[in-house]
């Protein structure tokens, strides 16, 4: 391999991708290395929810964060399409979030001050569509409606588990909490049913930035749930680095994510 580039980035997800796609704007030449296909493993089993207010229930770094990379995708979807004449069906229609008993009604109300304040998925068809807006539901049921009356349902979590087996138990349990929350799901046609591994940190807070005792070495990975929503801010923010600019983010709100934060854990992992 005789090429000479800029840059290397090890893993093609979404995050990967994002730090390429940065970087490149920036002039810099790129290489993206991927054992597979691009966006195959975690990213391509995403339903694609841009819920910065879906799962992340305290007002911590990390919901900043999901905000702020929230606001980047309607410029970003505008550059996609201009750029490869892809459009990536950004939609813009807000979440339901559902009540199915008392205590759930009590968390709902809780998240909302807050607020004011500051594994398995499946996929279903109807013959027509039955929601126009992602709903969501306390103990991480969500249904996702996409292009053609398709419904995608989601999530098991299995810590620990490093297959990529869909089991019977798991698909019962989601086809359970979706018919809970949208009863006409029993007529709809079932499609077919993935899962995919989801990197989490010790902390829950991702990786995102310079590994201190390797210079020139970045990282960005331990995004989990919410790879595909943070993958705007984290890909800008590492090209950021990489290039040394001033990316006018607060330094110290950076350092919740940075590496070395948990350096027994990252020396174990280097």
């Amino acid at each position: 391999m005789s090429a000479q580039v800029d840059a290397i980035i090890v893993g093609g997800g979404v995050i990967g991708c994002s730090a390429a796609y940065y970087l490149s704007l920036k002039g810099l030449k790129v290489m993206l290395l991927e054992k597979g296909r691009i966006g195959q493993e975690a990213s391509g089993a995403a339903a694609g929810m841009l819920g910065a207010q879906s799962e992340l229930t305290e007002d911590g770094p990390l919901w900043k964060l999901a905000r702020c990379s929230r606001d980047l995708f309607p410029r970003l979807a505008e550059e996609l399409r201009e750029l490869s004449g892809i459009d990536i069906a950004l939609v813009q229609r807000g979440m339901l979030k559902v009540a199915v008993t008392e205590q759930d009604a009590a968390e709902l109300k809780r998240l909302l001050d807050l607020q004011q304040q500051a594994g398995e998925g499946l996929c279903l068809r109807s013959r027509k569509p039955l929601l126009r807006s992602t709903v969501a539901a306390p103990g991480g049921c969500y249904l996702v409606p996409k292009a053609g009356s398709r419904m995608v349902v989601g999530a098991t979590e299995h810590e620990g588990v490093f297959t990529r087996r869909v089991t019977a138990a798991g698909v019962a349990s989601l086809l359970a909490r979706a018919r809970e929350l949208v009863p006409a799901l029993e007529e709809a046609e079932w499609e077919r049913a993935w899962s995919g591994l989801r990197p989490q940190t010790p902390d829950g807070l991702p990786y995102i930035g310079p590994a201190a005792e390797y210079p020139g070495l970045y990282v960005a990975a331990g995004h989990f749930r919410n790879g595909i929503l943070l993958s705007p801010v984290t890909g800008r923010y590492i090209a950021g680095l990489i290039v040394e600019e001033h990316t006018g983010e607060d330094v110290e709100f950076w350092s919740d994510f940075r590496p070395d934060r948990r350096s027994g854990y990252v020396e174990k992992a280097l």
